[in-house]
């Protein structure tokens, strides 16, 4: 891809053998663009970030991954489109298939000195959140979900803990379903640095807030289902926004709940 700084004249994003025809434009969703190095990220976040904030909405770990939900260039659109580079240069077809399990350990040491992008099913979602999304660190780590999935296992109140930046991403083109399974305080975002982002997925079966979520539930309503209580974090905390929906459809409990957000 072109360099989006000293190669002004030639379209963002678009692949250098991809011929552009003067006026022409490009329109690319779920796409994953491979780049030579962790260098080619940082110029396109660079890049982005002099961007006008209602243009572009994108999320990094500012060397292997750089993901575009939205951005609405002169001749480039962009909607969930991920640059990978750097430990996360593929070697080969597979390097993007679904992850073996690993122990924490290896996770760990992943986490330090590898790639920050990870693929999952319903059968490795649980799995790869345990593992890689419990490893304390500031970089964030991107969970594509290609597939629909269920969080909603049985497992206990705080069972997944968040000590990270962590970002879902289903298809843009096709929203993926999470079955959050009518669970609370499943995912536990207070760690230092944590947060959680849902993008471009369907949220299904949400539960109410419990007496637990109301510790730290203020300003919201624990009764109201779209704040996605299988969430456990401080919601009034300004130091970082602990949980962000984009582009997502909460299925709400009922209809009444619609009424109270229509007017509230």
């Amino acid at each position: 891809m072109p360099d989006p700084i000293t190669e002004a004249g030639i379209p963002r994003l678009w692949p250098l053998g991809l011929f552009a025809e003067p006026g022409s434009k490009l329109y690319m969703a779920d796409v994953r663009l491979v780049v030579a190095s962790d260098t080619d990220v940082q110029r396109y976040v660079q890049f982005f970030q002099g961007q006008d904030s209602n243009a572009v909405q994108y999320y990094t770990d500012g060397s292997s991954f750089l993901q575009v939900a939205k951005w609405n260039g002169t001749r480039t659109t962009a909607r969930s489109v991920t640059i990978i580079a750097g430990p996360c240069r593929p070697t080969s077809p597979e390097q993007y298939a679904l992850p073996a399990v690993e122990t924490l350990d290896a996770a760990a040491a992943a986490a330090r000195n590898g790639c920050a992008v990870q693929v999952a099913d319903n059968s490795t979602l649980v799995p790869t959140l345990l593992q890689k999304a419990s490893v304390a660190t500031q970089q964030a780590l991107l969970v594509m979900v290609p597939f629909n999935v269920s969080l909603g296992r049985g497992l206990p109140a705080g069972a997944i803990q968040i000590r990270r930046p962590v970002i879902l991403v289903g298809l843009f083109t096709r929203p993926t379903s999470v079955d959050l399974g009518m669970v609370v305080n499943q995912l536990n975002v207070t760690a230092p640095y944590s947060s959680l982002v849902w993008q471009s997925l369907i949220l299904e079966n949400a539960s109410p807030g419990d007496a637990v979520s109301a510790v730290s539930a203020l300003p919201f309503s624990t009764a109201i289902t779209m704040n996605v209580w299988a969430v456990y974090c401080n919601r009034s905390q300004t130091r970082l926004q602990c949980l962000q929906l984009y582009n997502c459809t909460v299925v709400l409990g009922s209809a009444e709940e619609l009424d109270y957000l229509s007017y509230m």
